[in-house]
């Protein structure tokens, strides 16, 4: 629609003939459109274009700062693996501080929610070089496949077994709680 309001004006001013839009003056032949409609549609641009851009410029900088934050907490997990404690890895470490800024109120969740949200719909991204590094080795896996099969459907079905079993102790647990405060 805002091509055709330009390619509109462009065929008033060169052909002399306006076209089928009530908005546009008819002008005679080679006279120039100085209204105060192409002003308008002009400066409607302009402002339409300068709060697209403001927009864009604010949200990237949300996602920047947000960035910034999470990877100075992760590089300061790798500081202190290094200098202090070498057998938690550094990204465990890292995420330690965050939980700990989160949980003393020095960080917000909110002020991280925007930047965590687009890690997380994007996470299957994160997961190729992996699956590339899989390939690179595969003769070396295809003679153990079939055990790494096993082992992960066995542990998979153990952790769902053992997961409800806890989450039912819990509940009942619970439950009993509840009828002893009622009682």
């Amino acid at each position: 629609m805002v091509l055709d309001e330009w390619r509109g004006v462009i065929l008033a001013v060169g052909s002399g003939v306006a076209p089928n839009h009530s908005s546009f003056p008819t002008v005679g032949e080679g006279e120039c459109i100085k209204t105060q409609f192409f002003i308008e549609v002009e400066s409607s641009r302009w402002s339409f274009a300068s709060r697209y851009i403001k927009f864009h410029w604010e949200a990237s900088l949300k996602y920047f700062n947000q960035a910034s934050i999470i990877f100075f907490i992760y590089f300061l997990g790798i500081i202190i693996n290094n200098k202090l404690v070498n057998f938690i890895p550094a990204t465990i470490i890292g995420m330690l501080i965050l939980l700990l800024l989160f949980i003393f109120k020095i960080i917000s969740i909110n002020k991280m929610k925007d930047f965590s949200n687009f890690m997380l719909k994007n996470l299957s991204f994160f997961f190729i070089p992996s699956g590339v590094s899989l390939l690179k080795i595969w003769p070396l896996l295809k003679t153990i496949f079939i055990k790494i099969v096993f082992i992960s459907i066995t542990t998979t079905i153990l952790t769902m077994i053992v997961t409800g079993l806890s989450i039912d102790l819990l509940i009942k647990g619970c439950e009993k709680n509840n009828k002893t405060s009622k009682s």
